[in-house]
């Protein structure tokens, strides 16, 4: 008598299969490893040392400003923008130019730059009345012996 195999799936088969699924999967990875590390220089910045020292002088003005003791607020309706500012005491700021950067927040389009007046002591205005949409502000409400108040909001008109 001689013994019949039976055709199909054997140990000898499922090990095959396993071990070849995972010798694919294990390849790509490797191989978008390596493409990854080829493609990729390893550096956020072209010049890591100035982009450090911008950081740096960042850090030194926050720290003036917050010794400073200058605070900000902002109201912006019926198409006018009114910026306040207060010394530590709360006594308004006369007598400082504030120069404004005005930026769509997804777009680059309609880039403005203004400089508010002093309508008050310590409030400074801006006629903004044909401006629709949303608009990031960048401010920096200066004095002459060279304090400085960096103000940042985000504006929202209908």
């Amino acid at each position: 008598m001689s013994a019949v195999r039976a055709k199909g799936l054997t140990g000898w088969h499922t090990l095959a299969l396993f071990v070849g699924f995972f010798a694919i999967v294990i390849g790509a990875d490797l191989s978008f490893a390596v493409l990854a590390y080829r493609s990729a220089p390893g550096q956020a910045a072209k010049d890591p040392y100035e982009a450090g020292l911008l950081y740096q002088r960042t850090l030194d003005a926050k720290a003036r400003e917050a010794a400073l003791g200058w605070r900000a607020t902002i109201d912006h309706r019926d198409g006018v923008i009114e910026l306040a500012v207060f010394d530590r005491a709360g006594e308004p700021v006369s007598g400082i130019q504030v120069d404004a950067d005005f930026n769509r927040p997804a777009t680059e389009q309609g880039e403005r730059k203004a400089r508010l007046t002093e309508r008050a002591p310590g409030i400074y205005r801006l006629e903004a009345r044909d401006w629709s949409g949303a608009w990031d502000m960048h401010a920096v409400a200066s004095h002459s012996d060279g304090r400085a108040l960096q103000i940042e909001s985000r504006l929202q008109w209908p």
